[in-house]
């Protein structure tokens, strides 16, 4: 048993999407990211959990998220560092 929650990326996946290719781009929206300060932590299975606690195999680290659509996200879905 995961000592963590988790939900798919997808519910939060923004409705309109830019055309991205930014260096730092919104994992949401594709958006360019100016401010690097939210991040979610995404595993192989599509899903954000909320912990910063590596978890091995299937973990593809910490993403970007824009100031707009981190308003969508639980809070204690995002991290700052």
């Amino acid at each position: 048993m995961n000592n963590f929650k988790e939900v798919d990326i997808e519910n939060f996946y923004s409705k309109i999407q830019d055309k991205g290719g930014y260096e730092i781009e919104c994992i949401c929206c594709n958006k360019e990211v100016k401010n690097e300060k939210y991040f979610v932590h995404l595993l192989t299975n599509g899903n954000i959990i909320d912990t910063d606690e590596d978890q091995g195999i299937d973990d593809q680290g910490f993403y970007n998220v824009g100031s707009e659509c981190k308003k969508r996200i639980p809070k204690e879905f995002l991290f700052t560092f």
